[in-house]
């Protein structure tokens, strides 16, 4: 009679044995996923760096160069502003175009809505400026179409439906 007794203690520390063989592998998994948090995010710094420097170099390049840029509705329209304005306008676009690859970047989830929020407010008070606005009004053709109309349009008229 002393072998079911036994039995029993072999069953419970099995089992004690299962349930400490699964919360060692759940510790685990809580630290892989802490370890591809970080990861992931350290790698969608380093993409919106790279964006970052990759967008001043072109603004830097244009802003020497205005020769360079290809012709356009848009150019044409920064093109017919005095010499004093076009490094301005320049500047503008180079604000619209980093907001809208942020605006990529949180479609595709590797930007988090605070983070988005926050660009998306940045680009909300530059619509306070009427030769920004007058920028982007000009700019849509440029610019993704889901862009447009998530973002600038519906800021454009936000800005000009808010009384002054």
């Amino acid at each position: 009679m002393v072998l079911p007794e036994f039995t029993s203690l072999i069953l419970l520390a099995t089992l004690i044995t299962y349930i400490a063989i699964f919360w060692v592998m759940v510790q685990q998994r809580k630290v892989m996923i802490e370890q591809l948090n970080v990861f992931t995010k350290s790698l969608q710094i380093g993409i919106q760096t790279q964006l970052f420097t990759s967008y001043a170099s072109i603004f830097m390049t244009l802003v020497k160069h205005p020769d360079l840029q290809e012709v356009n509705k848009h150019d044409e329209f920064i093109m017919s502003k005095p010499v004093a304005e076009r490094t301005r306008y320049v500047f503008y676009d180079l604000i619209i175009a980093i907001n809208e690859v942020l605006y990529v970047l949180y479609r595709n989830t590797l930007a988090d809505e605070k983070e988005w929020r926050a660009w998306k407010e940045w680009l909300r008070y530059w619509m306070g400026n009427d030769e920004f606005r007058e920028v982007v009004k000009n700019s849509y053709d440029m610019y993704r179409e889901d862009y447009v109309e998530d973002v600038l349009k519906r800021l454009v008229a936000e800005v000009q439906d808010k009384p002054k």
